[in-house]
């Protein structure tokens, strides 16, 4: 989606006033064989993502077309010999790296307790959740209701109406 709204907002271009400077994109790419082959993928699956929605048909024109400018672009551009080393290599040893979330191997869909555990690991214990003080907050109340109440009674019992011009007597 991010890409499909850069490509739809911002032409191709040379510049970095409102466009998506394509000469840093292919300069990137042709340096580094992963962030190419990243950047090929997510190009290519934004381009089959537009072609199977149903969207306004000008702006699947626009997505797509520059989307397939780039890809050109990406192609076109000289590579580095290290970018060649790498391309040999290809897909067999992997190019990216994983978030640590999915690195980490995570054995469970509770992370709150995953995280209880490495801190008890490190010495870390948790208060049991009736222990908690709760006689600090207590004292609390009765400033939290006087900050809520003022602004909409208080300052009509002193008289403290801006929108008032003149005083009301009685009969």
């Amino acid at each position: 989606m991010d890409i499909m709204a850069l490509l739809l907002d911002h032409p191709l271009g040379e510049g970095d006033a409102e466009t998506s400077n394509s000469k840093v994109i292919t300069d990137l790419t042709s340096q580094a064989w992963g962030l190419y082959k990243t950047v090929c993928l997510s190009l290519q699956k934004t381009i089959d993502f537009v072609d199977n929605r149903d969207m306004k048909g000008e702006e699947k024109k626009i997505i797509r077309s520059r989307a397939q400018e780039l890809q050109r672009a990406i192609e076109q551009a000289p590579k580095s010999v290290k970018w060649k080393l790498r391309a040999a290599i290809g897909e067999k040893i992997q190019w990216y790296d994983l978030p640590e979330e999915v690195a980490r191997g995570a054995t469970s869909t509770n992370a709150y307790q995953e995280i209880i555990d490495a801190a008890a690991k490190d010495g870390y214990t948790p208060l049991p959740w009736g222990s908690m003080p709760i006689a600090a907050s207590l004292a609390l109340i009765p400033m939290v209701v006087f900050f809520n109440l003022w602004p909409n009674w208080g300052t009509n019992l002193y008289g403290e109406v801006p929108a008032q011009k003149e005083k009301v007597t009685a009969m």
